[in-house]
């Protein structure tokens, strides 16, 4: 075997255990190492994590990621390469919280129509209360009971 085989045949193996390699839970992980993980080129890498660093707003950080860096861009790899191949930036922002799925029409209906028959029941209450409140002070005064009336009338109560 020549020389140069050898050399070739060497970083094959090396490449090989190196490509295999993955980083144990809780040890610190490079950029480089991450995406070898993730089946990603270095560079595609580095322009997630400087993304996600900007939205998430880390201005400085170590060469080594911390365990929620890596967890969080191992979200947004999923969610890339998963069924909705969402772009990155929205990756990043759903695992930052920051991006909701958007309402139904037909849920955001329903929702508005609830509101409005609370918003109903709840004049209606207060038309109730209003009207025990006057029938309670009419009673008091015509019974002579002017300190029914003065509590009845306190502000606290019944603003």
């Amino acid at each position: 075997m020549s020389g140069l085989g050898a050399i070739s045949s060497q970083r094959e193996r090396q490449s090989f255990q190196f490509s295999n390699w993955k980083v144990q839970e809780g040890e610190k992980m490079i950029a480089s190492e991450l995406a070898r993980e993730l089946g990603i080129d270095v560079g595609v890498m580095s322009k997630r994590l400087n993304m996600y660093r900007q939205e998430a707003g880390i201005e400085t950080y170590d060469k080594h990621l911390s365990e929620e860096t890596v967890s969080a861009m191992r979200e947004v790899h999923a969610l890339i390469t998963g069924k909705g191949g969402i772009k990155t930036r929205e990756a990043i922002l759903r695992v930052l919280g920051e991006l909701e799925e958007p309402v139904p029409p037909r849920s955001a209906q329903q929702l508005l129509e609830r509101m409005s028959a609370l918003e109903e029941s709840l004049r209606r209450t207060e038309g109730k209360i209003d009207f025990l409140l006057s029938s309670l002070r009419a009673s008091g005064v015509s019974q002579g009971k002017e300190d029914s009336q003065a509590s009845l009338s306190d502000d606290r109560l019944f603003p």
